[in-house]
């Protein structure tokens, strides 16, 4: 197989509009650590593929078919066979504009970061091999399990490292996959970060010199953290991942790279309907207003005192929330479909299974056990974003991500219509 690697920064400016989650004024107040774009070429028999991994919170679909077309017209490879997958870090700009704002407009800078990056990733392929290793991490939080009280705690404790060699045996880096939410951090100090999973990039990078990327996996309802948001907890994260990934890379012995294949497809799914009783509350100019003002002029001055942020970020909350389900009625409507992007590479004994969105871990587990000789690894936040997917039974609950909001607009449906998809992908068009 042959190998390249490209990454570029894309870290905004310091006090850069921020993720949702941020803060009220949405602005960062510096940089804690920088943001990458890292893209990753692989070639076997003439079957090229590009796997990218971002550090920010999501990718809309717009950016990323733009993203692939100009790449695929730069570099000749298809369109098909480019997966770009967002890490969700909560600490990074805001990629999804959530409020429509025109004075946000960090796409163009990422996008030429990224057809960048993957132009050269693909320039720079030359022969090696791969491998891939495993090391079990139980150390995440079924969140939504412990906000219910439920006593127990699914996940998925596998951390799965690819490692990249060249045909001397020299070590070049490693691609690894954890479902756990980047939000150690999320909103400390407001500083611009990617979270713990970019922490431990670092600390890789450092320990092995090689390159080292993350590709997030179905945590829809995993954290790391459910308490205090902390750097110090972030870092403390990262260096159990980064121990973990560099175990699982020595070990690393099962080859990869005997075939490589892909495959696409457009799934509909059900969306959520708007409350039919949904009024626009006579406050909600006002939160604007209150929003605006403190976002134009104060901003440096709410984040320094802890109080005004907290009463700003109440009304931020009423607001975005007020805004999205406006938003879930206005562009969805009577006809409460969507058409989404699914896509399956396969590369030896692994198949990805790219998502766009924030699927529940049961639903990867699942998919799992259909095919117990391979491994299938959910890469989430991928290719495009449509919000959280719960499994059905967990719609039976009111939580923040069953609410029907733009945000999390698919339906209780939407994440077993996906496997199905996916289960069939790859027994028929990848023959796994």
């Amino acid at each position: 197989m042959q190998i390249g690697f490209s990454q570029h920064d894309i870290t905004p400016y310091g006090n850069a509009f921020g993720a949702f989650r941020l803060s009220g004024v949405k602005r960062h107040s510096g940089v804690h650590d920088p943001l990458f774009v890292h893209a990753l070429a692989l070639r076997q028999d003439r079957q090229t593929c590009l796997l990218i991994s971002l550090d920010v919170v999501a990718i809309p679909q717009k950016h990323a078919d733009e993203a692939k077309t100009e790449i695929a017209r730069a570099t000749g490879i298809e369109p098909g066979s480019i997966l770009i997958a967002a890490t969700h870090t909560h600490n990074g700009p805001e990629t999804l504009n959530e409020e429509e704002d025109s004075r946000i407009r960090v796409w163009p800078a990422i996008h030429q970061a990224l057809v960048t990056a993957a132009s050269e990733a693909v320039g720079r392929l030359a022969d090696g091999r791969v491998h891939w290793g495993t090391r079990d991490l139980p150390i995440a939080t079924n969140r939504y399990q412990h906000r219910l009280g439920q006593g127990e705690n699914t996940i998925d404790p596998q951390l799965d490292v690819l490692v990249f060699e060249g045909v001397n045996g020299k070590h070049l880096g490693v691609l690894y996959h954890y479902a756990a939410h980047p939000t150690c951090a999320m909103a400390a100090e407001y500083r611009i970060s990617g979270d713990y999973c970019a922490m431990a990039d670092r600390i890789i990078e450092e320990r092995s010199g090689g390159f080292s990327m993350f590709f997030n996996g179905a945590c829809g309802d995993i954290n790391l953290e459910v308490g205090e948001r902390t750097f110090a907890r972030a870092r403390q994260r990262a260096e159990q991942v980064a121990d973990a990934v560099l175990v699982a890379a020595a070990g690393a012995k099962t080859a990869v790279g005997t075939d490589l294949a892909w495959a696409n497809r457009t799934v509909s799914v059900g969306i959520k309907r708007a409350p039919a009783d949904l009024a626009v509350p006579p406050e909600l100019g006002q939160w604007q207003e209150a929003l605006e003002q403190a976002r134009a002029s104060e901003w440096q001055g709410v984040i320094a005192d802890p109080e005004r942020q907290r009463d700003l970020f109440r009304v931020y909350q009423s607001y975005r929330t007020t805004l999205w389900k406006v938003f879930l009625r206005e562009r969805y409507g009577e006809h409460p479909t969507e058409d989404l992007p699914l896509q399956c590479i396969r590369m030896g004994p692994l198949v990805l299974v790219a998502i766009p969105g924030e699927l529940f871990i049961e639903h990867q587990l699942r998919l799992q056990q259909r095919f117990p000789e391979r491994r299938v690894l959910i890469v989430g936040y991928a290719n495009a974003y449509a919000g959280y997917i719960p499994t059905s039974e967990a719609m039976a609950h009111a939580t923040y991500e069953t609410q029907a909001t733009l945000m999390h607009r698919v339906d209780g449906y939407a994440g077993d219509r996906l496997m199905a998809a996916a289960t069939e992908m790859i027994q028929s068009e990848l023959k796994a």
